[in-house]
C-alpha cells in the first residue's frame, strides 16, 4: 500500500481544483470513479483531512460538481455524514454564498 505525505495529498487536491473547471472534464473524472467502488466518496474524504488546503480543494470541487446537471448526481449519492460535513464546511468558509 502506498501512503502519501501530506505535500503529495494536498498538491493532488490543488490541481483537481484548478484543473477541472468544464462540465465535461468533470464527467470525465467521475468516469475513472464508479460508484461500485466508491465513487466521489474516495474524493470528497478530503473533507476531513487535517490540511486546511486539501479541506478548501475538497469544497472548491465539490462546489463545481453541483453546478452542472450531469454531474449532481454524484454529489446526491454522497454518504449523509459526508455530504452533511461538506454543508457545514462549505457554510462556514462562505456563510452568504450558499444556495
Amino acid at each position: 500500500m502506498v501512503v502519501l505525505d501530506d505535500t503529495q495529498v494536498e498538491t493532488i487536491y490543488s490541481d483537481f481544483a484548478s484543473l477541472l473547471n468544464t462540465e465535461l472534464e468533470l464527467q470525465e473524472f467521475l468516469s475513472f470513479l464508479p460508484v461500485l467502488r466508491g465513487g466521489l466518496q474516495t474524493i470528497a474524504q478530503g473533507i476531513f483531512h487535517p490540511s486546511i488546503s486539501v479541506k478548501h480543494n475538497t469544497v472548491v470541487l465539490l462546489k463545481r460538481l453541483e453546478q452542472f446537471p450531469s454531474t449532481v448526481s454524484s454529489m446526491q449519492r454522497l454518504n449523509p455524514f459526508l455530504l452533511m460535513s461538506y454543508q457545514r464546511i462549505h457554510d462556514i468558509v462562505n456563510p452568504d454564498k450558499r444556495d
